[in-house]
């Protein structure tokens, strides 16, 4: 008994959360999130009609990263072999669909300027985004609470 509460001390000692560091970790994660979501709406709202394009050569130069990063970093041959079997199969994906990107780019025109159109949809947007963001406070606090506990 007296051994069971000196361990329960010691644990209690080793590992404690400090709330504040946390909320703020989380409440710059999340202000990130908002600010980034909204420059992506921007972004697609002025690329509208080549968005899918550039969105499939921008993961085909990513994936070449990768893959050449993974070669400098000799030791890791496995960063390699996987960057570049990304590259290929985005490659084979890029193959199959471009030819079907003009349709599905002129659907995307489309509702981009639907959006365009109508402030309220913006707001009910950021206003989404917002709600989540305190959605991901509230659970953050929970699971933090739970594993203090």
């Amino acid at each position: 008994s007296s051994l069971t509460e000196v361990a329960t001390d010691i644990a209690s000692q080793l590992f404690h959360i400090d709330y504040q560091t946390v909320l703020e970790v989380v409440i710059i994660t999340g202000f990130y999130a908002c600010v980034l979501s909204a420059l992506t709406i921007g972004f697609m709202l002025m690329l509208s009609r080549s968005l899918l394009q550039t969105a499939l050569i921008f993961t085909l130069f990513s994936a070449l990263g990768w893959g050449l990063i993974g070669l400098a970093v000799k030791p890791f041959y496995m960063i390699s072999t996987m960057g570049f079997c990304a590259l290929g199969i985005t490659l084979a994906y890029t193959l199959w669909v471009w030819e079907r990107i003009p349709f599905a780019g002129i659907n995307l025109h489309t509702a981009l300027c639907g959006m365009r159109s109508s402030l309220l949809i913006l707001l009910m947007g950021i206003a989404m985004s917002l709600l989540a963001f305190g959605w991901f406070i509230v659970w953050s606090i929970a699971f933090i609470g739970i594993v203090d506990y």
